[in-house]
């Protein structure tokens, strides 16, 4: 990250900065991955007729696709018109595209994703892809997918207004693009970074929901009806949980409480809770 910083304090170029990443791609991947080591980053991936300068699989259950286009340091993130750069404006653009075409292409993008996913999981190199030091994701190839936009570029010159303009163009994206100076993503980083120093402990559990305790949700889910019951098996991220459904067409062992890599029971269907989503779950009381 110190030669990043250094690239960015020199106003570096579009091509000079790439360059730097896609001979470091961790850099990028371990700061936007779900989970920590559980990611595949690929450089230059081919969506339909074009390409975007980074994706990221990452996520667990229902895999999460991030498209970011990288620019340069070498422009103001706001004009002197307190408009928000051209350049920047491009880049929204050439990712409004690729959601377009997946839009219209959302079958048969799910299943090749997962395709390449696995073909990496299992040691290949595909676009220059990178895997985690997991070696492998939680996700299910039969679930639907997710996928949100990231646009970097220029450097800040009025952080408030700033703010305010990357803010309006997440909102007019529906909150699927995320935007950042150069500025605003070492901040991020920085403080990432520092939270992940001082509550190492407390963001690998989840005290509330222990492993093995019984839940049922709220609320449906694809392939999960409301009702449904599940076992807590593992904890994950800042708080999160992966929940085994107890189906009737897949019910669990009887004595089925924590996942296990190694003996993992087949069939099973899982999903990943972030702490905030697990309003959703009502834990069970067992006699």
């Amino acid at each position: 990250m110190k030669k990043l910083k250094e690239l960015i304090k020199n106003k570096s170029t579009e091509r000079v900065i790439q360059k730097y990443l896609k001979s470091n791609l961790h850099l990028i991947a371990e700061h936007y991955a779900s989970s920590e080591n559980e990611y595949i980053i690929f450089s230059e991936f081919p969506i339909d007729e074009g390409k975007v300068d980074f994706v990221i699989f990452t996520d667990r259950s229902r895999m999460q696709i991030i498209l970011i286009e990288i620019k340069g340091a070498d422009f103001p993130y706001l004009t002197k018109s307190n408009k928000t750069s051209n350049v920047i404006r491009d880049a929204h653009e050439q990712i409004l595209e690729r959601f377009d075409f997946i839009n219209h292409n959302y079958e048969l993008f799910r299943r090749k994703v997962h395709e390449i996913r696995q073909e990496v999981e299992k040691g290949e190199i595909k676009y220059n892809s990178l895997l985690g030091s997991n070696g492998f994701l939680h996700v299910d190839p039969n679930k639907e997918i997710k996928y949100r936009g990231i646009v970097i570029g220029g450097y800040t010159t009025d952080d408030i207004l700033e703010s305010k303009k990357r803010n309006q163009l997440e909102l007019d994206s529906n909150l699927k693009i995320q935007f950042e100076s150069w500025d605003s993503f070492l901040r991020k980083v920085e403080n990432k970074n520092r939270i992940k120093m001082t509550n190492f402990i407390s963001t690998c559990s989840n005290k509330s929901f222990p492993i093995g305790t019984r839940v049922k949700t709220k609320i449906a889910w694809p392939s999960v009806p409301i009702g449904t019951e599940g076992i807590v098996d593992e904890h994950y991220g800042n708080g999160g949980i992966m929940v085994a459904w107890d189906l009737p067409s897949q019910p669990l062992p009887h004595d089925y409480k924590e996942f296990n890599l190694e003996k993992s029971v087949r069939g099973i269907l899982r999903d990943g809770f972030s702490e905030s989503e697990t309003k959703y779950l009502e834990i069970i009381k067992r006699n």
